[in-house]
């Protein structure tokens, strides 16, 4: 019996310590990120929602998870290469302290936090506001700020906006693949030292 429990409690150290040092170094912050708004956005054309009722069921039989989906169908999937930003950021690098692939939160500065409460619910639609992420001059994810009180949802990458907030998440609709952590993506950032 005792050689039972001298086996747990090994075991139970064993992976608490590796489980600690596997979360240490996924809790890496990184920086070098802006936020930008779209000049004329270009909606998906290619969206599920535009297809017919025959293409509709020929459609749900063939992806039976939205994970499978191409990210071209997902209705609110941004085109960034050919949708053009705006010539100044929304978010700027003295607006973000770092972005956490943990939880996919961007810290904001005290600049940054002003700015958001810009983005009054009133001042966004229904149907959300489209921005792209970019790093070193690269566009890398499309996304929406959206609002709580809105009745659609979005199948994309979504900022959820608050009034008062420190924090601001990336959220995935869970159509297409997750760009939030993706290598492509991270590669591009700045990791901060701790």
């Amino acid at each position: 019996m005792n050689i039972k429990i001298a086996f747990l409690l090994i075991f139970g150290i064993y992976f608490s310590v590796n489980g600690q040092s596997e979360s240490e170094s996924e809790n890496k912050k990184y920086g070098g990120i802006e936020i930008y708004f779209i000049n004329d956005f270009l909606a998906n054309k290619n969206s599920y929602t535009e297809f017919d009722k025959r293409k509709i069921r020929k459609f749900k039989r063939k992806y039976n998870k939205n994970s499978t989906i191409p990210d071209s169908i997902c209705q609110h999937y941004i085109d960034i290469k050919n949708n053009d930003i705006e010539n100044e950021p929304f978010l700027n690098l003295t607006d973000i302290k770092y972005y956490s692939k943990t939880n996919n939160t961007i810290e904001l500065t005290d600049s940054g936090k002003e700015k958001i409460k810009t983005l009054k619910p009133t001042s966004i639609s229904i149907f959300g506001k489209p921005f792209i992420i970019v790093a070193n001059g690269k566009k890398l994810i499309g996304g929406w700020f959206w609002t709580s009180y809105s009745s659609q949802w979005c199948d994309r990458i979504s900022i959820l906006i608050e009034e008062e907030t420190e924090f601001i998440k990336l959220k995935f609709g869970g159509c297409g693949n997750d760009m939030r952590n993706n290598n492509e993506f991270i590669k591009e950032l700045t990791e901060l030292k701790k």
